[in-house]
């Protein structure tokens, strides 16, 4: 082997972005304030309107999007059924 040639770093193992504490925590802090969606402010006549609308869907596939913890979520499902202000679903899979 010829002792002119550099040696080189050698093997170094490729490591993720993540590859210190503070910066994942970092990435994950921007990630959340990205994701964020205000909670909806929905009145009394659009719960109203809404209720309806579920209760002439009971037995279709729907996908619903819905608010929760600051994200939203979509979701395809069948409305099984509606008991007052409760609704039972059966979830195909979940879209986002």
């Amino acid at each position: 082997m010829n002792i002119n040639i550099p040696q080189g770093r050698g093997m170094i193992k490729w490591a993720p972005f993540a590859t210190m504490p503070e910066q994942y925590e970092n990435v994950r802090t921007l990630h959340e304030n990205n994701t964020h969606v205000p909670k909806p402010n929905l009145n009394t006549d659009l719960q109203q309107e809404l209720e309806l609308k579920l209760r002439e869907l009971v037995g279709c596939n729907v996908i619903l999007r819905y608010w929760q913890s600051g994200h939203e979520f979509i979701i395809e499902c069948t409305i099984v059924m509606w008991m007052s202000g409760a609704v039972s679903l059966r979830c195909l899979k979940r879209v986002v």
